[in-house]
């Protein structure tokens, strides 16, 4: 499962992310990911849509890019010798792909388009934890101790 969204300038933009500590059995963990788009101020946020995660490992980058075998690899390999939170980046095409381990595993996340007043897109948000999913992460962990796992 992927996102596409149109009026993604083609540059570089600046991707950033949130680390946070959910506390309890669950620790630290990546929170967001934002990708800026332009300089407004966020007024609004809208769901977009979900994108799934396979091997723990997200991928952010032009659609394009994303279907060539050497972004998987040369990804991979980088973020294998960074260990967790690691990321890694790679130039498929003219693009410049992110991959990241995003410390959850593997699942189904929401992406948010933020918007300005006049309905510009201001950034792109994939929301990797929240409370939601640190509830979840502390009923496996339980299920897993009761169950001896």
């Amino acid at each position: 499962m992927v996102v596409a969204l149109g009026g993604i300038p083609n540059r570089p933009l600046p991707v950033t992310a949130e680390r946070l500590d959910f506390g309890g059995n669950v620790g630290s963990r990546w929170g967001e990911v934002t990708v800026t788009v332009s300089t407004g101020r966020p007024e609004r946020s809208q769901l977009v849509g979900h994108f799934g995660v396979d091997y723990g490992t997200a991928l952010v980058g032009d659609a394009d890019s994303l279907s060539d075998r050497r972004v998987e690899v040369e990804l991979r390999q980088q973020i294998e010798r960074g260990g967790r939170f690691a990321v890694g980046t790679c130039r498929v095409g003219g693009a410049t792909v992110l991959g990241m381990d995003n410390s959850w595993g593997d699942g189904i996340f929401p992406v948010y388009a933020d918007r300005d007043a006049s309905g510009q897109l201001v950034s792109v948000r994939l929301v990797l934890g929240d409370e939601g999913r640190r509830q979840l992460a502390e009923k496996v962990w339980e299920r897993a101790q009761r169950e001896g796992s």
